[in-house]
Order: structure tokens, then C-alpha cells, then sequence
């Protein structure tokens, strides 16, 4: 999940098994300075941040479904943090 949306929702966990905040902050930040080019892109609906238990912090950019899955224009990762694309339909927050 992120704790970089709406809801400002927090990261927990703890050293030995969770996620390390102090490294999503930076992974929030790398995520803030691409966010403009990113968000861009006619095919991208979101971007935000997640911890994967083998990856650490990473990049989540939602793309509408009907974006074909060979990505050329988008990035891997963003100054080494990688990316994760996830296929959804358009939607909103309310927020």
C-alpha cells in the first residue's frame, strides 16, 4: 500500500520484517521528481509507491488497460528505484 495518498496512510512494520520508512522517503522523493514527466504520458492514470518484501521501495505507475504491455517510452526504473506497472481502468479519488 502507499503512504503517499489521500488518506496520508503510514507505512509500518518494523526492521527485521517490515518496510523501512526512512527508505520510502527517499523512494517518495525520487517518485515527487519524475512525477510531472511521468503523469504526462496519455496512458498513465497514477503513480505512487509500495514496498515489495524482495524489491524494497518501488514506483507503482497505473496505465489504462487498453495500453499495450510493451512500455518502450516508459522507464524501468527511476534512478535505480524499479518500477512496477499495474493495468487498471480508469478511475478517480475523492479527495
Amino acid at each position: 500500500g502507499s503512504g503517499d495518498g489521500c488518506g496520508g496512510g503510514a507505512f509500518s512494520g518494523n526492521s527485521n520484517n517490515g518496510p523501512n520508512f526512512a527508505g520510502l522517503q527517499q523512494v517518495i522523493r525520487i517518485k515527487r521528481r519524475h512525477e510531472a514527466v511521468i503523469m504526462s504520458y496519455p496512458e498513465v492514470l497514477a503513480i505512487g509507491v509500495s514496498h515489495d518484501d524482495t524489491l524494497g521501495g518501488i514506483i507503482q505507475i497505473f496505465v489504462k488497460n487498453d495500453t499495450p504491455h510493451q512500455l518502450d517510452a516508459l522507464p524501468s526504473d527511476l534512478e535505480g528505484i524499479p518500477v512496477q506497472y499495474i493495468w487498471t481502468d480508469e478511475f478517480s479519488t475523492n479527495c
